[in-house]
């Protein structure tokens, strides 16, 4: 309920008790038989981050027929238990892709070839690049970067090695973004993948990773900047659903470690479909099948 005041919109909606939002589910036709459990669950997840996951079983503006709150509850936490399971992934990623490129900037132009202009292409802003470079070494907390300036005194920045500890993965994307074409084939080579592919999927991974981190449901998420797709790759999954970035992220991680384990993931997924068919497909999965990639070593 809103009214005007002085021309300005004002919200008059007031606290509600659990037992209150217990009986506008109610009310709304969903069915609930353990209000503990639903009180408890309330009190730790918040009503509207709740209400998110309700809207998939709308059939109308707040209407729900028959729908089983335990069936909300159930695909809230197998959301959850994707988010961790994928920045899991996303963190094996993040670390091998800034070693790879200080290793490659380092080893052609030094300790400091970041801060040299020429190492990037003109149209980079170099100049944001280098404020924003010096604001991330100046105010870390990071032990390691304390005791470098206090023993190089005369210093500003710090070599590429500890810059790439301290930089949001956001500004590496970025970073590789305008490297020289021959030292991004370098990096995407490492990966076993075109420069242009891996730059696709660096945005799209930045873009995932921040849904994770500020916890975003991600089941259904409709990614709008669609990553590339390998030639290679024959899979019948959507790439502009989490589906794809699964494949991208598995695909990854077997670069760095063929050995990498997904029985984890693998898991998860074929639990979800076995119970929750309808709701599996909103991944951008079709069926069980699609999902064996995550048992291959390839």
């Amino acid at each position: 309920l809103v009214f005007f005041l002085g021309g300005k919109m004002k919200c008059s909606k007031e606290h509600k008790s659990f037992k209150s939002q217990i009986e506008i589910l109610r009310e709304r036709g969903i069915v609930i038989s353990n209000e503990d459990k639903l009180v408890n669950f309330l009190s730790n997840v918040n009503y509207y981050k709740f209400k998110n996951y309700l809207k998939y079983f709308e059939i109308g503006k707040d209407l729900y027929k028959n729908c089983d709150v335990e069936e909300v509850i159930d695909l809230y936490y197998f959301d959850r238990e994707l988010r961790n399971i994928i920045l899991l992934y996303l963190e094996k990623i993040e670390i091998s892709i800034k070693t790879k490129i200080a290793y490659i900037i380092s080893g052609k132009y030094g300790a400091f070839g970041h801060l040299d202009k020429s190492n990037f292409y003109e149209i980079f802003n170099f100049d944001d690049y280098i404020k924003r470079i010096s604001i991330l070494e100046r105010s870390s907390k990071e032990e390691f970067v304390k005791h470098y300036f206090s023993i190089y005194e005369e210093e500003n920045h710090v070599p590429i090695w500890i810059l790439i500890e301290i930089i949001p993965f956001g500004n590496i994307s970025k970073m590789y973004e305008y490297m020289l074409n021959d030292d991004k084939k370098e990096v995407s080579k490492k990966f076993d993948v075109s420069k242009p592919d891996f730059e696709s999927w660096l945005e799209n991974i930045t873009l995932l990773r921040n849904f994770c981190a500020h916890n975003s449901i991600i089941w259904n998420k409709k990614i709008n900047s669609v990553a590339r797709k390998s030639k290679k790759w024959k899979q019948n999954i959507k790439w502009d659903k989490i589906s794809g970035m699964i494949f991208l992220l598995n695909y990854l991680v077997k670069q760095i470690n063929p050995q990498f384990s997904s029985e984890r993931l693998y898991t998860l997924l074929s639990d979800f479909h076995e119970n929750h068919n309808a709701k599996f497909k909103e991944l951008g999965f079709q069926e069980k099948n699609d999902i064996r990639f995550l048992k291959d070593i390839s």
